[in-house]
C-alpha cells in the first residue's frame, strides 16, 4: 500500500494505491495527519478509490481510531471509496465521527469535496502524534 500526498489550496489530498494492508494503516494514517499539520491544512481528502483488496470491519474501525489518535488540531476529513470500500453502513465514519473526528464517508467525489468545503470542525480527539 502506497499513498501520495498533494498539498491543494484548501486541503491535503491523499492518494492511496496498490493493495490495502491493515499492518500499513497506522504508519499511512500517521503520516497523512502529520502531513495536514505541517501544511497547516485541515481539511483532509483520501481517495482510496484504485486501493485493491479487501477492507475488513476491523481495519475500519481500527483506522476510525486511529484518526483520532491523530488528530493534533480540529479537521474534517473525507474519504472517498468505491461501495465495497466503504459498505452501506460507512462504519469507519461512524467511528472516527464518535470520536470526536468530523468525517464523511462517500462513493462520489463531487460530493466529498463539497461537504470538505464547508467550515465547521469539531475539537480534537486525540493527543499528538508520536
Amino acid at each position: 500500500m502506497r499513498i501520495e500526498l498533494e498539498s491543494r489550496p484548501d486541503h491535503l489530498y491523499a492518494l492511496a494505491t496498490g493493495s490495502f494492508d491493515h499492518a500499513q494503516l497506522e504508519g499511512i494514517l500517521k503520516d497523512i495527519f502529520a502531513e495536514s499539520s505541517r501544511q497547516g491544512l485541515r481539511k483532509i481528502l483520501i481517495d482510496i478509490r484504485t486501493l485493491e483488496g479487501n477492507i475488513s470491519v476491523l481495519a475500519r474501525h481500527d483506522a476510525g481510531e486511529m484518526v483520532a489518535k491523530f488528530q493534533r488540531e480540529p479537521v474534517r476529513l473525507t474519504i472517498v471509496g468505491t461501495k465495497n470500500q466503504i459498505w452501506p453502513d460507512r462504519f469507519m465514519e461512524n467511528v472516527a465521527n464518535n470520536r470526536g473526528v468530523t468525517t464523511k464517508v462517500t462513493i462520489d467525489m463531487a460530493e466529498a469535496l463539497e461537504w470538505l468545503r464547508r467550515d465547521a470542525v469539531h475539537k480534537p480527539a486525540g493527543g499528538d502524534v508520536k
